[in-house]
């Protein structure tokens, strides 16, 4: 039997883990590990999207936020810095949430040892939106800390 040119060739589908249920789901679960305090969990469903889809900067961010909070801050910065770049790579029209210049950033600078890399992080930050009460609070918390000593 010929095949019929009027009918279409179905496409197949690019070949996946039998367990993978796609980006969105799994950036919803390390989400959810992240939120019942299960860090190395999250960090292995991050880092399970990111082997399946390593140019999605959400994953990229996901991960170093999670890094983040198990005072990994080296390879966390990595992780945003990444996902910063995919970000502007996409070109997207809505920026990046706390991907480029951010208050999460210029804390994980701070906490680096990069007191004038954070500085001016919050003060570019404060010049586009100069009634954000978090960066205030961040410059004092900073301010703190110096006078005490750390």
């Amino acid at each position: 039997m010929a095949p019929n040119p009027d009918r279409a060739t179905p496409r197949k589908a690019a070949p996946k883990p039998q367990n993978w249920a796609g980006v969105t789901e799994g950036l919803t679960e390390a989400m959810r590990l992240l939120r019942h305090g299960q860090k190395a969990e999250a960090e292995q469903a991050a880092r399970a999207i990111l082997e399946f889809a390593p140019h999605e900067p959400k994953g990229w961010h996901l991960l170093g936020r999670i890094l983040q909070m198990q005072e990994q801050h080296g390879e966390a910065l990595e992780c945003f810095d990444r996902a910063a770049a995919l970000y502007r790579h996409r070109d997207e029209r809505r920026a990046a949430p706390e991907a480029a210049a951010s208050p999460r950033l210029a804390r994980l600078l701070w906490q680096q040892g990069d007191l004038d890399g954070a500085l001016a992080m919050i003060a570019e930050l404060l010049h586009e939106n100069p009634e954000d009460m978090r960066l205030y609070a961040l410059a004092d918390e900073i301010d703190r800390a110096l006078a005490e000593g750390q």
